[in-house]
């Protein structure tokens, strides 16, 4: 069924309420909202059919982002599979205002396809007209996948079924004669047996055939139906169970043949012998009871051997089945064997449990529990193994795969060793078939000690924030202090060079102090924006040192820059030093004018490009032979070589220097 149709109005469905120009009780159709979107796939669209809304599981399923979706129609998940009239039905169920439900097969933008089943309800304006439509859909793909499975898997059980009922008219009637060509009857209904069945091996080897069989007319018969009807089989005859266990000496057979009555006295040690081989019982009309003793000990499958030797016409048959059933049953023991060997020895603890109990843990599981052996494990419910303030969260989220039959992603939780510590672990669940019947296979990791690392780091990370939080303010303070010491002593000294040299110290100073403060207020103390740094110091800077009465301007032109401590720190003190240069010795009698700083990307790739100018009375003629003299100039010419640059000099009063910037240490987040 690919859909259903609903001749119910939309407006007599539970969501009446829902009508334009209708109060809405918002917070209830949040909630609403919120557990609809956790369950379904769900879309709204417009009265033309324009999207105007998807939740999350729509944009996973179909591949497609909402800013990709919102606006679109319909059409951009069509997968062409439904016909048009098919189409055409669902919109004139929607516009008359009824509910239409069924089975769509959509596109996802990867070109993949995925079956929902969909409810699209109309909402209906105050004349009854749609307005709007919600489409609400739940992901049927795997269950449509499996339903095609079964439909392939029933044809070809049926076409077998046809194929065998002409096979046992052929031998149950002899209407036809044999063709022209064909020696014998016998090879005659081998070929008609092959032509209807199929012989799905192509060329095969020689099938290496033991016979048991105390018979010597059957042994006859069957032996003399292989050479006539040309049958790849090398037989070996045994006759009792001493020949049984001679013939197996030493060979490799593909079949066993067993017709030995299953009633006599060393049949226990018959089928001891046949264990590992793949064996097909021969057993008289009458005597099905045996062949199902045979069955019930072991063998693979039986033959009824009737009197007129009819089912030796089936013989290749049965043959060729179970020699393809058991190779296959024996790749997937060797499979499975092979699966259990990498669980066993995988270093990551696994536990399957079904119902609730555990019913398998492998020995890294037993180790990571604590447990003395598997048998500590086996049964116990494996919630008691789960934090008790995340059990409510294991429970869901393994009903959760069971009833999806999927898996979920790995997520971190708690559990619980045996002895009742805690263990931090990522866990993975995924249903699996084991010994026949559905389970959940449940992986983990032991975080424990990654997560005891981080605490541990994360303690001694905020225990350095503090110490430096505690240097920072010391280190502030004791700045502040000398700051007032140098103010004081200042404001006594009655020498006017005295007071200039204290003056110049406390800007110096007071440069120290700001570059603290930016990189306290910033959050990090291993990087400070060189740009605002230089902006809050000229504006101090200037604010102090700027004559009363004098109009001289500070312009800024200072691009983002981060650099470490290291580079921060000279910069501020050299950009300090030239402002005061430029304000004591450029602007003379009260002369107007500015000061410009500029920092920015210099022409030389990598670099940056510091500047402070004046447009002040310029340096003096003689500039040059005192340069050497001058204290201050010496100090500047030093930091610009900390900063990793030369000073350099231009017409007017241009001091500039190029430098390259350094990479901040890592960062240390201040709290």
């Amino acid at each position: 069924m690919e859909h259903n149709k609903s001749t119910n109005r939309a407006d007599a469905n539970p969501v009446q309420g829902v009508q334009a120009g209708q109060p809405v009780h918002l917070p209830a159709l949040e909630h609403f909202k919120a557990a609809l979107d956790a369950h379904a796939i769900v879309a709204v669209t417009d009265a033309s059919g324009r999207i105007s809304y998807v939740n999350d599981k729509f944009c996973a399923i179909s591949k497609w982002s909402r800013a990709e979706l919102l606006g679109q129609d319909h059409r951009i998940i069509n997968s062409g599979h439904h016909p048009k009239a098919f189409m055409q039905d669902l919109w004139n169920t929607i516009r008359n205002g009824n509910i239409w439900k069924g089975e769509l097969k959509n596109r996802a933008k990867d070109g993949s396809c995925y079956w929902v089943d969909t409810t699209i309800v109309p909402f209906l304006d105050a004349q009854g007209q749609p307005f709007q439509y919600i489409a609400i859909r739940a992901d049927i793909t795997q269950r449509k996948a499996q339903c095609d499975d079964n439909a392939e898997l029933l044809g070809e059980m049926q076409a077998t079924n046809r194929k065998l009922n002409n096979f046992a008219y052929l031998v149950s009637h002899d209407a036809k004669s044999p063709p022209s060509g064909i020696t014998s009857l016998s090879s005659w209904l081998m070929s008609e047996s092959m032509d209807q069945l199929g012989d799905e091996r192509g060329p095969r080897e020689l099938t290496r055939v033991l016979l048991v069989e105390g018979d010597r007319e059957h042994e006859a018969a069957l032996t003399c139906f292989v050479a006539e009807a040309g049958l790849a089989y090398e037989i070996t005859v045994a006759r009792s169970v001493a020949e049984v266990r001679s013939a197996l000496v030493g060979q490799g057979f593909d079949i066993i043949l067993s017709a030995l009555q299953l009633t006599d006295a060393g049949l226990s040690d018959l089928m001891d012998a046949f264990v590992g081989q793949l064996v097909v019982v021969l057993a008289d009309a009458g005597e099905e009871a045996l062949a199902v003793q045979g069955l019930q000990r072991g063998a693979h499958d039986f033959l009824i051997r009737d009197p007129q030797r009819s089912y030796l016409r089936l013989l290749n048959w049965r043959v060729e089945t179970a020699l393809r059933q058991f190779g296959m049953a024996r790749r997937l023991r060797a499979s499975a064997t092979r699966y259990r060997t990498l669980i066993e020895w995988s270093p990551e603890p696994t536990f399957v449990h079904r119902e609730g109990r555990l019913v398998y843990v492998n020995p890294a599981a037993v180790k990571l529990f604590g447990a003395k052996s598997v048998h500590a494990l086996i049964g116990m419910p494996f919630l008691e193994l789960v934090h008790p303030a995340q059990r409510d969260i294991a429970r869901a989220r393994a009903a959760m795969i069971e009833e999806q039959h999927g898996s979920t992603p790995r997520a971190e939780g708690k559990m619980l060793k045996l002895d009742g510590s805690v263990l931090c672990v990522e866990v993975q669940g995924t249903v699996i078939d084991f010994d026949g019947k559905p389970a959940v296979h449940v992986v983990l990791q032991d975080i424990t000690q990654r997560r005891l690392a981080e605490e541990s780091l994360k303690a001694s990370l905020e225990e350095k924030v503090a110490l430096l939080n505690e240097v920072h303010h010391r280190v502030k303070n004791n700045l502040q202090v000398v700051t007032s010491l140098l103010r004081l002593e200042a404001g006594r000294s009655t020498r006017d060079d005295t007071r200039a040299v204290l003056s110049d110290m406390q800007g110096r100073i007071r440069t120290m102090a700001l570059l603290h403060e930016s990189l306290y207020r910033s959050g990090t103390f291993a990087s400070v924006d060189m740009g605002a740094y230089l902006g809050q110091l000229a504006t101090q800077a200037f604010r102090s040192l700027v004559p009363q009465g004098v109009a001289v301007q500070l312009q800024l032109d200072l691009k983002p820059l981060h650099v470490g401590m290291d580079q921060a720190t000279p910069c501020g003190l050299l950009v300090n030093e030239l402002i005061s240069n430029s304000l004591k010795h450029g602007f003379p009698e009260g002369r107007p004018g500015a000061v410009r700083i500029t920092l920015r990307p210099a022409t030389t790739q990598g670099q940056w490009h510091l500047e402070v100018s004046d447009t002040g009375v310029g340096l003096p003629p003689d500039f040059e032979a005192r340069r050497g003299q001058s204290l201050g100039l010496q100090l500047v010419s030093d930091l610009a070589h900390q900063l990793g640059g030369d000073l350099e000099v231009g017409p007017g009063a241009v001091f500039s220097v190029n430098f390259s910037v350094d990479e901040p240490k890592r960062a240390v987040a201040a709290v």
